[in-house]
């Protein structure tokens, strides 16, 4: 994660910079909310939540990306284009991790190992064991 919540990511035909800086975020917000119910929530933590447990709207993920590409120096014209061509004309569900991604970042919630915090597993110490799949023992009968 940088220090000023951008993220560069390959997506779509290229390598893009992500960034959802105040300006953003605010237009983020006016943007999810349009045309929804007074206290509808539309801040950026609401968001991340609907896209982490699948309630999301298809505003939650197109807005995201296309705001996050202008806070990351994209001319508006341009990233409308790319969101037209690469969000719009393909399953939403494509692009999910994308806006989770873009989100966490300027939120400042950090990429963490998966197993972070967990023992590590424990190492066997002992004797080998047989794998050749033998079976026969010494005969047990007399000599002669």
């Amino acid at each position: 994660m940088s220090s000023d919540g951008n993220t560069t990511l390959d997506w779509a035909d290229g390598t893009y910079t992500f960034r959802l800086g105040l300006g953003e975020l605010q237009e983020h917000d006016e943007k999810i909310s349009e045309g929804r119910p007074m206290g509808y929530p539309s801040g950026p933590l609401a968001v991340l939540s609907r896209l982490w447990d699948g309630t999301w709207k298809i505003a939650d993920v197109r807005e995201t990306i296309r705001l996050g590409l202008i806070g990351g120096g994209m001319p508006p014209v341009d990233a409308l284009k790319l969101v037209r061509r690469y969000v719009d004309d393909q399953p939403l569900m494509a692009n999910v991790g994308l806006a989770v991604l873009i989100l966490a970042e300027a939120v400042g919630i950090e990429k963490q190992d998966p197993n972070a915090g967990k023992p590590a597993p424990a190492r066997t110490k002992g004797r080998s064991r047989n794998t050749t799949g033998s079976t026969s023992r010494a005969s047990s009968a007399p000599a002669s």
